[in-house]
């Protein structure tokens, strides 16, 4: 691991000019160190690796805000402790509402609810709405297996949260919040696809 303030600061530099080799290289000094820091917080190893992965894309995407003023360690860590917060809250605040409204942004909610009760038997909606319903699927599987199980146990086929605990043998707030990220990264996709 670099210790070197020195040599830090040049691959810093570097990276801020562009060089993504350098960026790289930080990330190698810094990634075990973070990732153990994330996973004694949360306790999830698959959370943690995500987490650590978000935290890296915006050091890389704001590394023109890093200040010389404190060691770019501090300013890593600070971001982490950050994400992985964030991530908490939305833990609990899955935990508290227990609820499936917040999925996705509004129009592919309503897509989502249409596929599930599939209401609308006239032969051109029946169209429209598997046309929906293969985009929506679509998204689903562009998420990392772990989550792509999640979402399809839920929504695809209306399990409770507490029915893919069991099934799955995972901890109950695990499949809170890893639906919950689950949910972010679908907006995300929509949002960048504008379906």
């Amino acid at each position: 691991m670099l210790k070197d303030k020195k040599k830090i600061n040049e691959l810093v530099i570097n990276a801020k000019n562009g060089d993504s080799m350098a960026f790289a290289t930080l990330m190698n000094n810094y990634k075990d160190g973070l990732y153990f820091f994330i996973i004694k917080m949360v306790g999830d190893r698959v959370a943690a690796e995500d987490i650590l992965m978000e935290t890296f894309y915006k050091a890389f995407t704001n590394l023109s805000l890093y200040s010389f003023d404190y060691a770019f360690s501090t300013w890593l860590y600070t971001i982490a402790k950050n994400n992985t917060i964030d991530y908490i809250r939305n833990c609990k605040k899955n935990v508290l509402h227990n609820c499936k409204k917040d999925f996705i942004n509004d129009d592919a909610s309503s897509f989502l609810n249409d596929i599930a009760e599939d209401k609308k038997h006239e032969p051109d909606n029946i169209v429209i709405r598997q046309e929906e319903k293969e985009a929506v699927r679509d998204y689903v599987s562009m998420l990392k297996p772990h989550y792509r199980i999640l979402v399809e146990k839920f929504y695809f086929e209306d399990k409770k949260y507490e029915e893919i605990a069991e099934e799955l043998n995972l901890p109950l707030g695990t499949v809170k919040g890893k639906l919950h990220r689950a949910r972010k990264m679908i907006n995300k996709f929509i949002g960048q696809n504008n379906i």
